[in-house]
């Protein structure tokens, strides 16, 4: 009889670990297919690879490296605000802690880098320039993009910079 609850408990046990196995398989497949796209579509818009690079390291500073709700649930791996009349937005994906706006929310990642696409593109005579994490961390702090200091902000993007799962070559 005993034996029969060590039988089941060995069982359950067994099935939890595939599963969150699974799950973590699942997961770095996640991760890596969203550093992909974002990689590409930066690259297919005539992005300088060195700003693409960056642009990842930013999306997972900014998604806590893909684990953010904002990211898990919006589709958003940029912090990026709602803006009404965005076609490429579905709605509302929450209020944001640090000002009065509000997070945008994407039927998909693909959804989300227009938007960001648009953004470096509008200011591409700054951007389309920068050679090191240290003006990319300025110049996105030059346009309001985030309120930590420029040096915080350095650390993190260089810091994704080193873990990335796709190194491209620059």
């Amino acid at each position: 009889m005993q034996s029969s609850y060590i039988n089941k408990a060995v069982l359950w046990v067994a099935l939890f670990l595939l599963i969150f196995k699974l799950f973590f398989m699942v997961r770095k497949k996640k991760i890596v297919d969203a550093e992909t796209l974002i990689f590409d579509r930066c690259k297919n818009a005539g992005f300088p690879l060195v700003l693409c690079n960056l642009i990842v390291a930013q999306s997972k500073h900014e998604t806590g490296n893909y684990t953010s709700r904002q990211f898990v649930f919006n589709n958003n791996a940029f912090g990026y605000g709602r803006i009404l009349g965005d076609p490429d937005q579905i709605g509302s994906g929450g209020k944001h802690p640090e000002d009065s706006g509000v997070y945008a929310k994407y039927e998909s990642l693909d959804k989300c880098m227009n938007d960001i696409i648009q953004y470096y593109t509008k200011r591409k005579t700054m951007f389309f320039r920068v050679k090191t994490a240290a003006e990319f961390a300025q110049l996105l702090r030059d346009y309001r993009y985030y309120t930590d200091n420029v040096a915080n902000y350095t650390r993190a993007i260089v810091r994704h910079l080193l873990t990335s799962k796709n190194r491209y070559d620059v």
